[in-house]
């Protein structure tokens, strides 16, 4: 049957479901019919039930492009035979002229013309109609997901670490002045241009002597070069700037825009496993890195690209940081590239034991071991130069500060430069007398450069003095509720979003962080993240052995305070999360078509942060019963909207590792188990649908409900929310096959059975009616791209990224052919006609088979 047919069909079923429909009121309304009352109530909530799926399913067949795969011969058959029952139906109860002429003058009331079991037989059948109609629409949205999933791979799908650029707006600091630094940088570049150099440069050097500066200075001035490929800083104690993982996802993704040939082979790599960037460091360097250099074939000759890996010892793990070093020389084995990497950390053993065996491609530089008087050189530079600023700025006096008082500060702040501009930004300080401070700093007789808690302490104790008693007390509390907040932030916040994830006023945080201007790099714009100007004031304010000095912050307690703070904000009824938050009107929107303002705009920057980061701040708590107390609340109620959010935000590969440390944490923390019932429930639901919610995220609402199982505590604490669409379906346990996520779903034209592939290579058939498992497919060795049955429902295809295509026989699951597609990854097949299969593969090639002779033609490439 042609399409249009089928929509001629089921516009008589519409029509007659109307006429139907209206007959059966005038039997209850009019007729006073006395038997048959209860068939014809049922029969009508029947009938009110099949027109719900109609108009979906008429737009179906009515906006079907050419390059989707159109609705199956079953539906179309379904169909027609539809519209013969209910015309047959509508004869049968259809009031005889007579009979309606004598009940108008009230002689006898209408007589139901259908015996209880006639009518029990035409309600089955049309629940049966009614079922295959909602599985059909369901299962034409699955599939038009699966080809979003398959088309709209990019290399945007890689999870990278925000702020990590040198040249990000999150990582804004300051370079080298020019005239300073003169010898290093120019060793730098010399060894990045010259052929046949090691690969590897490490500059190290203690805390605070201006590694990270140098590093910025070279990204910047080779990047206008074109020389620079990548950059990555590091920052420890920030989620994502302190964490490996994102290392290599975050480098692949700047070098597919410094090499745009590279892109294909990225995004190749990102279709075989879009969960690369959870993989470990060796897959992901070498199937987001190595693999695509090596794919490279570049017309000009070898190029030089340079990565810079700044403080490398501020990676989360020892372990990673020397696998780091093993990883990077093998980049040599790129004929198209020739690369360099500048790495930069303090001279820590980890860093020390991972170049022990690569003695033959780095060369090392100690920044504390340049001869002492070039050190004071430069930041006696840096001095002149800003208290000159400083000094036409105040209008002081043209010998402020003199000669001698350089000179002091010279001897007790080299080779520290963290500890000069410290001190230079706390004398220039807009809230303080510049010529005071700077007394203050010299009557001290503090060394600076070996103890950076005495520059905090000079700093700190300047705001205590001068001050009334109550003073003191009021800016050492305020400084708890900000500053102390500010500094165990998962990644920097703007003033704007800081304020709003503590619900405080924005010019009172505002106010606040000014006082701290000496250690806080604070934007002139309140929309601008707010940062630590050098890791050591965190560490300052953290140490244990400080716990009496009243600017010591407890850390457990702040963690628990933001994650209180992030529960709220998250559930916040005006501003909070909520079902289809960006106000989406199709709920297959994919996510890659929602604007970054839209998702600015719904998903303001603090409640991100509280998605993002709300386990976190709970799993850094010490014992948080009473947090952990309210998380069961928060999940009952906001748990889909939190992962429609996470998805639309491109954080849903997140979500997996997220609750499982939240169930690490109730095991261990706060014996409820409902609260862990709910949690390993939510972790099954989120790998089950990671795909599809990943890239059209409200169908969690409809696909993730209705293939969760019936008696889950998800699928009835979210009944209300479910999609239309997803009314009919009855899902057992039996359904979750599967060791692995599904990724493909087809329905059998004769409407006995669904087969779902999944990445664990298998294909499986189930009876879509009883939920029974038939057939388990093994056979193919890497994932399943696409399945089709034929016509007449006997054999099933399956494609696979191994290179075959393998026909099965539904009933006893034995496999009749396997066919080859050469060097080319098969992406799709079907059946053309029950003895020819039609696919095509990477390289755009179509190809059709023979099943009976084994033939194999090339249709068009």
């Amino acid at each position: 049957m042609e399409p249009l047919s089928g929509e001629a069909s089921l516009i008589e079923v519409i029509q007659t479901t109307e006429a139907i429909s209206k007959i059966l009121r005038r039997y209850i309304n009019i007729g006073r019919i006395r038997e048959g009352r209860y068939d014809v109530t049922r029969l009508q909530d029947e009938i009110s039930a099949l027109s719900q799926p109609l108009e979906p399913l008429q737009k179906l067949l009515h906006d079907r492009i050419p390059t989707q795969t159109g609705p199956s011969q079953g539906l179309l058959d379904d169909i027609t035979k539809c519209a013969a029952t209910l015309s047959r139906l509508q004869d049968e109860i259809e009031p005889k002229a007579a009979q309606s002429l004598l009940s108008r003058w009230e002689f006898q009331p209408w007589k139901w013309p259908l015996e209880e079991k006639e009518a029990e037989n035409v309600i089955r059948e049309i629940k049966r109609y009614n079922s295959l109609f909602w599985l059909s629409l369901m299962l034409n949205q699955t599939q038009s997901l699966n080809l979003l999933i398959n088309q709209k791979i990019d290399i945007r799908w890689l999870h990278i670490a925000k702020g990590a650029a040198f040249n990000d707006p999150d990582n804004q600091q300051i370079e080298c002045l020019p005239g300073t630094q003169v010898e290093l940088l120019g060793k730098i570049g010399h060894w990045v241009k010259t052929p046949n150099e090691k690969c590897l440069f490490w500059l190290s050097g203690l805390a605070g002597t201006g590694k990270s500066t140098i590093a910025r200075t070279v990204s910047s001035s080779l990047e206008r070069q074109g020389v620079l490929g990548a950059s990555f800083f590091f920052r420890s104690g920030e989620q994502e700037r302190g964490n490996a993982k994102l290392l290599f996802p975050t480098l692949a993704r700047q070098l597919g825009d410094t090499i745009p040939q590279l892109t294909p082979n990225i995004q190749h790599a990102i279709r075989n496993d879009p969960e690369i960037s959870a993989r470990g460091l060796e897959e992901q360097f070498q199937k987001l890195i190595l693999e695509p250099l090596n794919e490279l074939n570049l017309a000009r000759s070898r190029a030089t690209i340079l990565i810079v890996i700044d403080a490398l010892d501020e990676c989360s793990q020892d372990d990673d940081v020397r696998d780091i070093l093993e990883l990077l020389p093998r980049l040599q084995e790129s004929c198209s590239v020739q690369f360099r990497f500048l790495l930069t950390s303090r001279p820590d053993l980890p860093m020390k034991l991972g170049l022990q065996g690569a003695t033959d491609n780095h060369q090392h530089l100690i920044i504390h071991e340049i001869p002492h008087s070039v050190m004071e050189h430069e930041i006696r530079v840096y001095l002149n130069h800003k208290f000159l600023w400083l000094q036409q700025e105040r209008d002081l006096p043209a010998d402020w500060p003199g000669e001698k008082t350089i000179n002091t500060l010279v001897e007790r702040t080299a080779p520290s430069f963290i500890s000069t501009t410290t001190l230079v930004r706390f004398v220039s300080d807009d809230s303080g007398n510049a010529a005071e401070r700077l007394e203050a700093i010299l009557s001290d007789q503090t060394n600076y450069a070996t103890n950076m808690e005495g520059t905090y302490t000079l700093i700190l104790n300047q705001l205590l003095t001068n001050e009334d008693e109550e003073k003191p007390r009021q800016l050492i509390h305020e400084f708890q509720n900000t500053i102390g907040i500010l500094i165990l932030l998962a990644t920097p916040r703007s003033v704007d979003s800081f304020a709003k994830l503590l619900q405080m006023e924005t010019d009172k945080v505002q106010e606040q962080i000014k006082l701290f201007y000496p250690v806080l790099d604070v934007p002139a714009r309140s929309d601008e993240p707010v940062q630590i100007l050098h890791l050591s004031f965190r560490d300052f304010l953290l140490d244990k052995k400080q716990e009496e000095y009243p600017f010591w912050v407890d850390e457990s307690l702040v963690h628990k305070k933001l994650a209180a703070q992030c529960l709220k904000v998250m559930q916040d009824p005006k501003y909070g999360l909520r079902k289809n938050i960006c106000n989406l009107q199709n709920e297959i929107t994919p996510r890659v078509n929602i604007d970054k303002d839209t998702l600015s705009h719904c998903l303001p920057s603090e409640l991100q942060y509280a998605c993002r980061y709300w386990v976190h701040h709970l799993v850094q708590s010490h014992n948080p019963v009473d947090e952990l107390a309210e998380v069961l609340p928060f999940l009952q109620s906001h748990f889909l909207y939190w992962v429609e959010a996470m998805s639309l935000l491109g954080f849903l590969s997140e979500v997996v590792g997220m609750i499982q440390r939240l169930r690490s944490l109730t095991i261990e923390t706060y014996n409820d188990q409902t609260l862990s019932n709910f949690v390993s429930e939510a972790r099954s639901f989120i790998i089950r649908n990671r795909q599809i919610a990943d890239t059209v995220p409200l169908q969690l609402y409809s696909i993730g409900l209705i293939f969760a199982r019936e008696d889950s505590m998800i699928r009835k604490t979210f009944e209300s929310e479910r999609s239309t669409w997803s009314l009919v379906p009855t899902v057992r346990e039996r359904w979750n096959g599967h060791i692995s996520l599904f990724r493909l779903v087809a329905f059998s034209p004769d409407g006995q059975l669904l087969a779902f592939s999944s990445e664990d290579h298998t294909v499986k058939l189930w009876d879509h009616r009883t939920g029974e498992l038939r057939q388990t497919l093994k056979g193919h060795t890497d994932w399943v791209s696409s399945i089709d049955f034929s016509l007449d429902s006997q054999l099933l295809a399956s494609a696979s990224f191994d290179d075959s295509i393998k026909v099965w026989d539904t009933q006893t699951g034995e496999l009749c052919y396997t066919f080859w597609g050469g060097v080319d990854e098969i992406y799709s097949v079907t059946f053309v006609s029950d003895d020819q299969l039609l696919g095509s593969s990477e390289n755009n090639t179509v190809k059709i088979w023979d099943l009976y002779t084994g033939e194999m033609r090339v249709v068009c490439s």
